[in-house]
């Protein structure tokens, strides 16, 4: 906004010009600030929500924080407490890569916050920002895997499953270092990177059955179609394959280059019977389909 002070000064004395010219430049102000560049009103929000993932207890410093309704705890605070933890760290896994950096920026801030991935690990603000962002960029599908450490491989063996043993991150020294190096790509490209990291290692290990490759294995696979689509790509027919053959159990489906040699003639066993009832209903519905067409 423009003013002609040298216009204001032929009508008005110098204490009018004072008393006028106040409350124009307060608007002036006033306008700045509310025009002022979103992103720091967005940065400050996310800030606030930093705030929010510390856990102002007592209780605080204790190694084990146990969730109130586990616990049957009637502490009201308590509650409150670890109920606006677990909103902030929400919302900003729901903020995606706008809160990236400042997720990053306290990685290690040491004040104390609640459990987000294991209640024997520690649990400050700074352990908050790393699973935070480890959880959104490693994407995990909720029908992958299940719970404990190991699962059964196509050799027979129990493997470490592979979220316990690494991530993507530590190879490249940190979680920091690895934004830094794939600043390049954008965030749904980094998720698919980061599942493209695990299921490399899942299909290491392979599958000792056709229900291990649907739990363990194709389910990391729609994940990157789906995230493959939603950065562009054409693979709606592969998608729909996959989704089809998890949703029927379809062991043809399966790559055999995946199961066990005991697993894989089972599967192909099964495949052959499958296609011998289809070929047999063929058969069985001929007649009746040469019938109507006279």
């Amino acid at each position: 906004m423009n003013i002609d002070i040298r216009f204001l000064n032929s009508y008005c004395s110098a204490k009018e010009m004072k008393t006028l010219i106040a409350p124009i430049l307060f608007f002036c102000a006033s306008v700045g600030v509310f025009a002022a560049d979103p992103a720091v009103k967005d940065e400050q929000a996310i800030r606030a929500l930093i705030e929010d993932l510390v856990f102002e207890h007592e209780k605080a410093s204790e190694t084990l924080l146990i969730s109130p309704g586990i616990a049957g705890n009637d502490d009201v605070e308590y509650k409150r407490q670890f109920e606006k933890c677990k909103e902030a760290f929400k919302r900003l896994s729901e903020l995606k890569a706008q809160a990236l950096p400042i997720l990053v920026e306290h990685l290690k801030d040491k004040r104390p916050s609640i459990h987000f991935r294991n209640h024997y690990e520690s649990h400050s603000v700074g352990d908050a920002c790393y699973w935070n962002i480890y959880f959104q960029l490693q994407d995990r599908p909720s029908n992958y895997s299940e719970y404990g450490y190991q699962r059964k491989g196509r050799d027979g063996e129990h493997h470490p499953k592979p979220y316990w043993t690494g991530t993507p991150f530590h190879e490249a020294g940190g979680i920091a270092q690895w934004l830094k190096q794939n600043e390049n790509l954008s965030y749904v490209e980094m998720q698919i990177k980061c599942l493209n990291w695990l299921l490399e290692r899942e299909k290491t290990i392979g599958a000792a059955d056709a229900d291990s490759y649907f739990l363990n294995i194709l389910p990391l696979e729609i994940r990157i179609l789906e995230r493959r689509l939603e950065a562009g790509a054409e693979v709606e027919g592969e998608l729909k394959r996959l989704r089809d053959a998890l949703a029927k159990k379809d062991v043809t489906a399966v790559p055999v280059n995946l199961l066990s040699p005991k697993a894989e003639q089972s599967s192909a066993g099964q495949s052959a019977t499958r296609s011998a009832s289809d070929s047999e209903g063929d058969d069985k519905l001929q007649p009746e389909s040469e019938g109507r067409s006279q």
